[in-house]
């Protein structure tokens, strides 16, 4: 279940205080620091022959969803571009 952005920025910042801690403090190769809702494939499709996959929040690497080409999906209705503009909104 797909919660407002918000709610997983406390996922974040813990991400963001580990990785410091584990190199030093430096996150110079991290591009951003950013939650994002993202729609990933699976490259194998089912035995039906379709395709599949999951959303999933990075970087928190946080899924909160499934889809199937010409099934469900978890997601119906939702408009990923804009969650990801309120995400942008938050800083971590």
């Amino acid at each position: 279940m797909l919660l407002e952005p918000q709610h997983y920025l406390e996922r974040l910042q813990y991400k963001i205080k580990l990785h410091k801690d584990i190199y030093g403090g430096s996150c110079e190769y991290t591009k951003t620091w950013r939650l994002e809702l993202c729609k990933k494939m699976n490259r194998h499709p089912t035995t039906r022959g379709y395709n599949w996959g999951w959303y999933v929040i990075e970087p928190i690497n946080f899924e909160v969803g499934f889809w199937e080409d010409g099934g469900t999906d978890d997601l119906k209705g939702v408009d990923i571009n804009q969650w990801n503009a309120l995400a942008r909104l938050l800083q971590p």
